[in-house]
């Protein structure tokens, strides 16, 4: 049984992710010696980069409780580099993009908020979203006008406060599947939530698989049916077509009709 850790791609959130994550990785594995784990990695994101977040060098890492940890070189020219903690627990570091197969044999995924859930969701793959607020902080290094407005002197903290409460009494959701239907397709556990609580959440959904593939279901059918690649292909090869003519100044011819 494999579980997804999305830590996301941005320092403000895997400062809080990565350290984050690994600790509800021990201890799902210290309850379920079978769970096995891989990490995808972010294009923008390098493996060394984990280190940094979740060893000394990043001062959230002690917080959460995550120990120390290393990268291992694979044993095969074909093998993954493993990210492996002091208790033994090994996540496989995905470095190629994207890893659509690897990702859609997962049980379910942890992720952060953002682009991640969009992907995960096109995948059907059920997801557990996560937003820890204990280190609001952090908002300063996010994008966008909400850090901007965070950093502002004297009134950044005070913004900051205030868009957590705002992001706490959202109904609607933050992740884009939820978004999407209007309602909570996927879980989302923000607030001051601990790795602790976190993965006896995981051990419960890993004992309901039915719930886990109503996820599922439920995911596929917001992404609607397939054939859009096709779809977009043969519009691209009507247009080159089009174009084809024009310059040889020939008449067009009629266009072909879509199903």
């Amino acid at each position: 049984m494999t579980i997804a850790l999305l830590p996301g791609s941005k320092p403000a959130k895997l400062c809080v992710g990565v350290p984050f994550m690994l600790a509800t990785a021990e201890q799902l594995h210290r309850q379920r010696p079978d769970c096995r784990f891989l990490l995808p990695l972010a294009p923008t994101v390098r493996r060394r980069d984990l280190l940094c977040f979740a060893g000394p060098h990043n001062p959230l890492a002690a917080t959460f409780g995550a120990g120390a940890v290393r990268l291992e070189a694979p044993s095969s020219p074909h093998g993954h580099w493993s990210l492996c903690t002091a208790t033994g627990v090994r996540i496989a570091v995905l470095a190629h993009h994207p890893a659509h197969d690897e990702l859609r044999c997962c049980a379910m995924a942890l992720t952060t908020v953002g682009a991640n859930t969009a992907e995960l969701g096109a995948l059907a793959v059920p997801m557990l979203v996560l937003l820890p607020t204990q280190h609001p902080h952090v908002m300063r290094a996010w994008d966008g006008p909400l850090g901007l407005l965070s950093r502002v002197p004297l009134l950044g903290r005070f913004i900051t406060m205030v868009a957590l409460s705002v992001v706490l009494r959202r109904s609607a959701g933050l992740a884009w599947p939820n978004l999407q239907a209007g309602r909570m397709v996927v879980p989302e556990r923000i607030g001051a939530v601990t790795p602790t609580q976190i993965a006896q959440e995981v051990l419960a959904l890993l004992r309901q698989p039915a719930r886990l593939e109503a996820m599922a279901t439920a995911l596929r059918h917001l992404r609607g049916p397939g054939g859009a690649t096709a779809a977009l292909s043969a519009m691209v090869m009507e247009v080159l077509r089009l174009q084809f003519h024009c310059r040889r100044g020939k008449p067009l011819p009629p266009v072909a009709e879509r199903p």
